[in-house]
């Protein structure tokens, strides 16, 4: 992440062995708007009268996501804190000024 790139990419993102310790803390660090189940819930939170509000959109915290913007700096801190990006599916690079789409491994757009 060195190399110069500034930008956003939308990316998918999974955890490594030494991501484990976000677990231990109990404190999952990828915030990301996902639709969650009533099924989704603890037991100690059912309740008949919520069971008809779902499924609904909400804010979850996670260790893993797919097809989610991040800025590179924050690309660049999960994987120093032990997380792979697993596929850059999109991404905005500013390089030198100059925005640039990366779309592929090979392929640059010059807007």
């Amino acid at each position: 992440m060195s190399s110069g790139v500034y930008g956003f990419a939308i990316v998918d993102i999974i955890p490594t062995a030494a991501a484990q310790k976000f677990l231990d803390l109990n404190w999952l660090p990828i915030i990301r708007h996902d639709e969650i189940q009533y099924s989704d819930l603890p037991e100690w939170m059912h309740r008949p009268q919520i069971e008809k509000t779902f499924p609904r959109k909400t804010l979850v915290q996670t260790m893993h996501a797919k097809e989610i913007l991040l800025h590179t700096r924050v690309i660049q801190w999960y994987v120093e804190n032990g997380f792979e990006i697993a596929k850059v599916n999109f991404h905005f690079i500013n390089l030198y000024d100059n925005l640039y789409i990366y779309k592929s491994i090979n392929t640059y757009k010059y807007i």
